[in-house]
């Protein structure tokens, strides 16, 4: 296998970046090493700067006590040199006994000293008082000791403190604390004393907290010892060799620290000294090193294991990173190179640096011939420079280009490719390498010209198919719509208005076929216009009556108040999708019944959520066919497609029309039992009136009793009724009826009415009649009874039993409502009529002349019909050529033009139009096609028509387009009324009128014109604007009828003139000399 070609630059840029990425691994751990350094040395210095502090306040501390201590024992020595100057210079003789207990009771002041050791000494040394409760004195003399030779030989020597002294009689380490005791004349008289054990300094150190290895130290300034803890009693005395110390008294320091190891014990310490005011002591405190600094240490052990920690993660991390890296280059290598795309990447100016082995199989380029070449050596020639330079501003622009180009093999042949483009760029932007993906897809190519060959078969046979099928269908729905428009009786009304809504029915079926088609190819129409939901509902179940008439199948409807109303939406899909539902719930359900209620309710975004529910007790769905009932050609298996028939199109397409328009559609069912269909689709309210009158209390208070077998049938009708405001008693039979009325009668609280249903168990409905007519209470009880009977057959028996209103089966809820109220004796609600009537349809006062091209003799009278009852005039051509000549030789305002015609089709009449002489060419054309693809408009347009109204015509869809082109029409007409006399018009009128009849009118018209100007004059003198304008708008109507445009429009214009315009005589002067020049004209041409 051909390896990925990478350029050596690559490859040392690899190594690069493998020799970086260590790099900043090192910098980054010897960073982190630096700070975690940095922190362990600040951290020690804070341990040694806490540990100074302390020892240095503990030297303060042992400071205060030992001046204190000295300081007390030298005012005790004061007091009792002047209390014994007397005894030793003989002026005073003190009992010895008493001596010694005044000497003890000084004791009491200075309980550091040692006991018993304040004494008075006299000039021989000898000890001749002694602080103790008995007259005896020591034997011990004290004339060699330096304290006293010092006190004796120097009359300031003051307050005196020994060196170091071990006593004589029990070996016990002490300080003497010495004062002269003068005569008054100066001579030395002896000395008092007092000793400091050094066992007092122990009990001061002792109370430290200095930690397990920490030492505390009394010298004096010639560094013997005094004290220590730990004691160490043979060091008493003795020399402390610190270098240290000696340097700091030579300076004349008083305090420092210093760290050393301990010569006593061993111990490395650091040592804190003061020197003590005005004492020849010095303080040393000492901190065992290995205790301070333990938890510096325990922090040094953490932050190197963790910065060995750290160091071998992301080392560690960045080999098992390099080997992914270079595992997974490895596999890009692979898929780069087992790729079937080809891929290549190319500098800034478009050369060749890599290529896998999809590109040369595609390209037929080796790879060493294209690295280092340009991609334009794959440039076909098709492509102009344009297409080029679009290309690469888009790519600069925007980063990326995608398309098909044609490109050129090594071998010379062209292919189409499929190509996409991006570009790498820099952090600033600036593209330095493109990357292109490209496939081969010749044989996407003849697949897709295989498949447009196929899919303009199927348009033109879908075309075909819709044209014939729907062309008759429009002369049925026509046809039907323009009989509604008579004079019916309610029963011819109903079955005019059932036969119209099947032939909607039946050619929502044929849209079902093409629906499918739109829905493959995403072109499903929808569209939004106003409804409402009962009539909507009520004109499925008339659609679908004749289907379960004779069949033991209730059919009922529920639509509560709270869906009255206009709303907006798509009404022909919603019929279509409920059609379904309930067309499918007939088919599966052999007895029993088949509710369809419809609700509103608030949704989202100030929409309304519309919720229809088709429940029967059919057949049911089987478990292990309910996963595929939305599929297309999908029913719950072959037997049902050979028992029940259909497509198994019906759900598939609901279910994309409820996707569509946002909603959503499922069921719940039980084999046996029956179905729930339901779906929930997203309308919007409307604030048009409704076309129902009625309020929701049209059966306020009123008392009804409902007898119906079946409960469901019992609910609905409850419900309905209870929706009117009445009150309702439902009972499933005759006997438990008949016993309920009874009561009521006697009670004084008889029903206004009962509600009962033909056929009963026991006792039928009939029956029950018979009981209640031949009871004199019940007698005049109004009785609505509801039947799926033939009429014809059940007429005479139910006219004998005088039932006031009989409903057949399905019941509309509008029927119902209205038996109710005529039963009651109050009038019945208007209810919105399925079609709406052509009088609510205003009529032109202006009448176009307009051609309708139509090859179907049928589809002429109806189009010709609906025009007529618009007010327009219509021509009818039977062919295109007919249709090129009549607009040749005529003057049309309009031209409806089929599209399917023999001879010369709709679109080759239409350019045949285009290309006669202006103005005819100008004129208005309208296309009529039953061809129900989308795509037709835009042939349509492109065949230089007008717009588009597509089969079957109704009256509003006419009259929308009609107006939709008012302006333009008008504008037409205006240019057209720049002579006097339209001969064409003429000629229209004298052909349907009759030469006679018209010259007779037009010669009444010539008679009564002078009259009519003179009563123009008359208006205008006396200012009366209101008969000014009925004047100009009846002879204006009278000259627009024969033909005389120009002086229509004058008085049209004189007819909207208001009193603000000023005077209007100058104008009725032109209008007058208008007239007399059409009436010379119209001689002038025979006329």
């Amino acid at each position: 296998m051909t390896r990925f070609l990478t350029p050596h630059h690559m490859i040392g840029s690899r190594q690069w970046l493998r020799y970086a990425a260590y790099a900043t691994v090192l910098l980054m751990l010897a960073g982190f090493g630096s700070l975690l350094s940095i922190d362990l040395i600040e951290s020690r210095q804070k341990e040694y700067d806490i540990v100074r502090r302390d020892c240095d306040n503990l030297t303060q501390v042992l400071e205060r006590q030992i001046m204190m201590a000295v300081e007390k024992t030298g005012i005790v020595l004061g007091v009792s040199a002047n209390d014994f100057r007397s005894a030793l210079d003989g002026t005073q003789q003190f009992d010895r006994l008493e001596a010694n207990l005044g000497l003890d009771r000084m004791m009491a002041f200075i309980p550091e000293a040692m006991a018993d050791s304040l004494r008075v000494i006299d000039a021989e040394g000898r000890i001749v008082f002694n602080a103790g409760a008995s007259a005896a004195l020591p034997d011990v003399t004290v004339g060699d000791r330096a304290y006293f030779l010092r006190q004796k030989s120097d009359p300031a020597a003051g307050l005196l403190l020994s060196e170091p002294l071990q006593g004589r009689l029990d070996g016990t380490w002490l300080i003497n604390l010495s004062r002269r005791i003068s005569a008054p004349d100066g001579r030395f008289l002896g000395v008092v004393q007092a000793a400091l054990p050094t066992d007092y300094f122990q009990s001061l150190f002792s109370g430290l907290d200095i930690g397990k290895d920490g030492s505390v130290a009394l010298i004096d300034t010639n560094r013997r010892l005094l004290a220590r803890y730990p004691a160490r009693p043979e060091r008493i005395g003795t020399i402390i060799d610190s270098e240290q110390i000696r340097i700091s008294l030579e300076e004349g320091r008083t305090t420092g620290s210093y760290e050393t190891e301990s010569r006593v014990d061993g111990v490395r310490r650091l040592f804190t000294f003061r020197k003590i005011d005005r004492l020849p002591y010095l303080v040393i405190v000492g901190r065992a090193h290995s205790e301070f600094i333990e938890g510096w240490q325990r922090k040094e052990i953490f932050y190197n294991i963790a910065f060995l920690g750290l160091s071998l993660a992301l080392l560690s991390f960045l080999y098992l990173l390099q080997r992914h890296t270079e595992e997974n280059r490895r596999l890009v290598n692979q898929v780069f190179d087992a790729s079937r795309e080809g891929i290549v990447v190319t500098d800034a100016a478009g050369k060749i640096i890599i290529a896998n082995a999809g590109f040369t199989a595609i390209t037929g380029y080796t790879q060493s011939e294209v690295i280092g070449q340009n991609t334009a050596i794959l440039r076909s020639g098709r492509h102009g420079p344009d297409f080029y330079k679009a290309l690469w501003d888009k790519l600069l622009r925007e980063g990326t280009w995608r398309g098909e180009i044609w490109n050129r093999r090594k071998s010379g042949e062209v292919y189409p490719q499929l190509l996409s483009i991006s570009a790498l760029r820099t952090r600033n932007g600036v593209a330095t390498h493109y990357i292109g993906l490209s496939s081969d897809i010749t044989e996407l190519q003849q697949a897709r010209q295989q498949a447009e060959a196929g899919n303009l078969a199927k348009s033109e046979f879908l075309a075909t198919m819709s044209h014939e099928i729907r062309t008759p269908m429009n002369g049925v729905i026509g046809m039907t719509g323009l009989l509604l428009d008579t004079k019916l009786t309610e029963e011819q009304r109903i079955f005019a208005q059932t036969i119209r809504e099947s032939s909607e029915s039946l050619l929502s079926i044929i849209n079902d076929i093409l629906d499918l088609s739109k829905m493959e190819a995403s072109r499903l129409d929808f569209e939004e216009t106003s409804f409402e939901i009962r009539p909507l509902v009520e004109g499925v179940i008339d659609i679908l009556s004749p289907r379960v008439r004779g069949r033991d199948i209730d059919l009922t409807c529920l639509i509560p108040a709270g869906a009255r109303g206009v709303f907006r939406g798509d009404p022909g899909r919603l019929r279509q999708v409920l059609l379904n539902l309930v067309g499918n719930a007939v088919k599966f359900t052999e007895s029993g019944t088949i509710s369809i209620v419809v609700a509103v309710a608030d949704g989202r975004d100030g929409r309304t959520i519309l919720t229809a529910t088709v429940t029967d007790t059919g057949i049911g769905i089987p478990d292990a066919a309910k996963p595929r009932m939305f599929d297309t050609f999908t029913q719950a298996d072959a037997s049902m497609a050979r028992r029940f028939g259909g497509s198994g199109l019906g759900l598939a397409i609901c279910k994309r029309i409820v996707d569509w328009m946002g909603g959503e559609i499922g069921f719940e069912s039980r084999e046996g039992k029956g179905s729930t269909f339901w779906f929930k689709v997203p309308i919007l309210r409307s604030d048009e009136t409704p076309s129902e009158a009625a309020g929701g209390a049209e059966l306020d208070g009123v008392k009804v009793l409902v007898v119906d077998d079946t409960q469901t049938n019992r609910d609905i009708l409850r419900q309905q009724l209870e929706g009117w405001g009445a009150r309702v008693t439902a009972f499933d039979s005759a006997a438990i009826a008949i016993e309920a009325i009874r009561n009521a009668n006697t009670a004084g609280q008889p029903f206004d009415a009962v509600v009962l249903d033909h056929l009963m168990p026991e006792i039928s409905g009939l029956d029950l009649t018979v009981l209640l007519r031949s009871d004199p209470l019940t007698a005049t009880l109004p009785l609505v009874m509801a039947t799926s009977a033939d009429l014809a057959t059940l007429q005479p028996r139910l006219e004998r039993l005088r039932i006031d209103e009989v409903l057949v089966k399905p019941v509309r809820q509008s029927a119902l409502l209205n038996a109710m109220l005529r039963c009651l004796g109050r009038p019945p609600i208007d209810t919105p009529q399925t079609i709406v009537p052509a009088a609510d349809f205003p009529i032109a006062t202006t009448p176009l002349r307009i051609l309708v091209a139509e090859d179907n003799a049928i589809n002429q009278q109806v189009a010709v019909g609906l025009l007529a009852k618009l007010g327009h005039r219509a021509d009818v051509a039977d062919d295109g050529a007919e249709a090129v000549e009549r607009v040749a030789a005529g003057e049309y305002d309009l031209v409806m033009m089929d599209m399917q015609m023999p001879h010369i089709d709709g679109l080759g009449a239409t350019r045949l139009i285009r290309a006669l002489p202006a103005p005819k060419a100008k004129v208005t054309i309208i296309a009529m096609t039953a061809n129900a693809m989308s795509d037709d408009r835009d042939t349509c347009l492109a065949a230089g028509m007008d717009d588009y109204i597509s089969k079957p015509i109704d009256l509003k869809r006419l009259t929308d387009m009609i107006a939709r082109w008012d302006k333009h029409l008008q504008a037409a007409r205006d240019e057209r009324a720049v002579v006097p006399v339209d001969h064409a018009a003429m000629e229209d009128l004298r052909n349907a009128l009759g030469k006679e009849s018209f010259q007779a009118l037009l010669d009444r018209f010539w008679a009564t014109l002078p009259a009519a100007l003179a009563d123009l004059r008359r208006a205008a003198e006396s200012g009366d604007s209101a008969a000014l304008s009925a004047s100009a708008h009846a002879l204006a109507g009278a000259a627009g009828n024969l033909g005389f445009p120009l002086l229509c429009r004058r008085l049209l214009g004189l007819e909207r003139r208001t009193p603000n315009d000023g005077p209007v005589g100058e104008e009725i002067e032109q209008i007058v000399a208008l007239a007399d020049l059409t009436r010379r004209t119209a001689i002038d041409d025979k006329i």
